[in-house]
């Protein structure tokens, strides 16, 4: 990610060390210019951004927290609503998006509900195969 960044000519400044989420990371403020990192998007990266909406121009500052094992752990990003083109009632002043990631690495425990229909059961069932 940061290197994506960097790709883009971001300014990529080392914070300092913290602890977050229960895991030791560095701390990153990244400042990157929206439409040269847009530029640097396949396609189909690009189209699935725009999917959401419209990207964002000018200045896009973010923290990024990096685990030892290289590990996004959190992200916070800060949008100046100006720098968006957006369609009439959809405008916004300031959105800060921040995530989050838990238990990384940790074994993934899907239990079914109480109640369920086995595909194998059902009447008709599903064609799966090429066939």
């Amino acid at each position: 990610m940061l290197n994506q960044y960097r790709e883009a000519d971001a300014v990529v400044e080392e914070l300092g060390t913290e602890t977050v989420n229960g895991v030791d990371t560095t701390h990153f403020r990244v400042v990157v210019d929206a439409e040269a990192w847009a530029q640097t998007l396949d396609p189909a990266e690009r189209a699935e951004l725009e999917e959401n909406g419209p990207l964002p121009g000018g200045e896009l500052p973010m923290d990024l927290w990096i685990s030892e094992d290289g590990h996004l752990v959190r992200m916070v990003m800060e949008i100046d609503g100006s720098t968006v083109e957006a369609p009439p009632g959809e405008a916004f002043e300031r959105m800060v998006m921040t995530y989050d990631v838990f238990d990384i690495n940790q074994p993934v425990v899907i239990e079914p509900p109480a109640e369920y229909t086995d595909i194998e059961d059902l009447e008709g069932g599903f064609s799966l195969g090429d066939g």
